[in-house]
This record gives C-alpha cells, sequence and structure tokens, in this order.
C-alpha cells in the first residue's frame, strides 16, 4: 500500500452501567482478548457501514431531491471499511 493512511483516537464517556455491560457481555461471550474499546470500534464501524447501506439504497429513490451522485462518489464503501486490526496497524 503506497498511501499512508491515517487514524484518529477518539474519546467517548460512557454511563458505568453501560460499559459493565459490554464488559460483562464481551466476559461471557466474546473472545477474552477483546477489550470493550475493541468491541465499540467494531459496532462504530458495523454502525457506518450499516448507514452507508442505507444512504445507497437512498440513491435509488427517484423521489430523492439531495445531490447524491458528487456525495456516492466520494464516501465510496472501501472507504467505509477499512479499520485496524488488533496486532498491529495492519488493514482488514
Amino acid at each position: 500500500m503506497s498511501e499512508v493512511e491515517e487514524f484518529i483516537t477518539v474519546q467517548v464517556k460512557l454511563y458505568r452501567p453501560f460499559y459493565e455491560f459490554i464488559r460483562a457481555y464481551l466476559d461471557f461471550f466474546a473472545d477474552p482478548s477483546w477489550t470493550v474499546e475493541d468491541l465499540i470500534r467494531q459496532m462504530v464501524y458495523d454502525s457506518v457501514v450499516n448507514i452507508a447501506e442505507q444512504i445507497r439504497c437512498l440513491s435509488k429513490d427517484v423521489n430523492m431531491h439531495i445531490p447524491k451522485e458528487k456525495w456516492m462518489r466520494k464516501w465510496d464503501a472501501p472507504v467505509l471499511c477499512r479499520y485496524p486490526d488488533e496486532e498491529g496497524e495492519s488493514y482488514v
């Protein structure tokens, strides 16, 4: 990969019971190596991909009155689907 890709760290404050629920979920159901941050990052990426798919469905709506072509060219699916894996900064 010749292009340098940049990642930004985002800090989010969570309500303690919400955090404790996520932690308990991970302890019971998930791979023990996963952290709360791993799960939240995955959930954010999954949600953004879902939003992108909803927007793509809108692009098929003939009654849509926003300039969708420019938006769709800029925010193509591969842009939204790249995230670092847990090992290093390689891309999945």
